[in-house]
């Protein structure tokens, strides 16, 4: 994950807001785990991201837009 994690990602607050949603839960050992709901999430995205990219991309080129 260190290739994508910014220094200004706080992942404290990201985890605190998955585990509100129910997607994460922590164990006795303070790790956190997907739940049953947070794969059925992951699993929903996974699916749906080709055409939600595609919807947000409608009628730009690719070659026309640079990576961050």
């Amino acid at each position: 994950m260190s290739l994508y994690i910014r220094t200004e990602d706080d992942l404290a607050a990201e985890s605190a807001m998955l585990i509100e949603r129910g997607w994460l839960r922590r164990d006795d050992k303070d790790w956190l785990w997907l739940t049953e709901e947070g794969e059925q999430a992951r699993t929903d995205l996974a699916r749906n991201a080709p055409s939600i990219r595609a919807a947000l991309h409608e009628g730009i080129d690719d070659a026309t837009t640079s990576p961050r």
